[in-house]
């Protein structure tokens, strides 16, 4: 085999397998405060503040949300897997089953969804560079119809 056949063999097998390498998944650890001003809320009433805080050791993810309202402050967590499997929860004292995984399109993309009776809410977390700041879209569907919230968090 001549050299420039070997090295053309060399450069597609190299070139194969970095397209095949999968991206480095992000660590979403953290406490996550919510951006009241860069956050848009659509038809949502805004909360008067909300912390998230994540501890995430892949697959395993905890999620706390803290969020204050003009009603007082709840705290729900989810204690999940980034495998996508249902896993029952109970939220405000009320079962519901969610589940975590990894977007099919970057793999970077974190999605958490709940499904409690006919409400359900879906949560892209999407890391910043850097790893200072949070975004995410959140989903809310009821009866009423799907609502959505632009969220913009700042790492505490």
């Amino acid at each position: 085999m001549s050299v420039a056949l070997r090295l053309c063999a060399m450069t597609v097998v190299l070139g194969l397998g970095l397209l095949a390498q999968k991206p480095n998944k992000p660590d979403f650890s953290g406490t996550w405060q919510l951006d009241l001003l860069r956050t848009r809320f659509g038809a949502v009433p805004p909360p008067k503040s909300l912390v998230i805080r994540i501890e995430h050791r892949d697959p395993q993810i905890r999620i706390l949300a803290i969020t204050t309202t003009d009603k007082g402050e709840t705290r729900e967590t989810l204690e999940l897997t980034t495998d996508g499997k249902q896993l029952s929860q109970l939220e405000q004292g009320q079962p519901c089953m969610a589940a975590a995984r990894w977007d099919q399109w970057t793999g970077t993309r974190l999605v958490v969804d709940v499904n409690k009776g006919s409400t359900s809410r879906s949560r892209r977390y999407t890391l910043g560079t850097k790893g200072k700041s949070l975004t995410t879209m959140l989903t809310l569907k009821d009866g009423s119809g799907e609502k959505k919230v632009y969220e913009f968090f700042l790492r505490q």
